[in-house]
């Protein structure tokens, strides 16, 4: 008897229990949820793979500067059709003061808003006391699958 409780738990242990509820399935996912943008069309809130923008140009101005300097970011080109995949960002250690480790840390970087009209997009980045420990940093414009880097760099420290 003994040896036949000993197999029964281990037949359980290799096979399992069907515990659960009886005529459950596999889980599905949740449907999409509909987001409206303001004075836009509703967007629907699964992925929108947007492919690239070959021709994306990317430019800052002014390129260098002290502390205080604001800088213009544009980029032309940037195709994303959707309105949800774009970016804008600067890189306190991207720049040529920076350094391998550093330059992935992601207290480094500045989200910067961005607001894109048609196919431009544009943003604003006032240099802080912060940016100047690399001695300057990289301004990163993403549009869909494509990233344009663009230098800065911090003068009069």
């Amino acid at each position: 008897m003994r040896w036949l409780t000993i197999l029964a738990v281990a037949a359980v242990g290799l096979v399992g229990c069907s515990g659960g509820v009886s005529g459950a399935g596999p889980l599905k996912p949740a449907p999409p949820i509909p987001l409206q943008r303001p004075g836009g069309p509703v967007i629907s809130s699964q992925k929108h793979p947007v492919g690239p923008s070959p021709d994306l140009v990317m430019t800052i101005s002014p390129t260098r500067g002290p502390v205080g300097t604001t800088v213009a970011i544009r980029a032309i080109a940037c195709l994303d059709p959707t309105g949800l995949n774009h970016a804008v960002g600067f890189n306190r250690a991207g720049g040529p003061g920076g350094n391998m480790h550093e330059d992935r840390n992601p207290n480094n970087v500045v989200t910067i808003p961005a607001t894109l009209s048609g196919t431009t997009l544009v943003g604003t980045y006032t240099i802080t006391r912060q940016d100047t420990e690399f001695s300057g940093g990289m301004f990163t414009v993403q549009c869909g699958q494509t990233v344009k880097d663009e230098v800065f760099t911090v003068t009069g420290q």
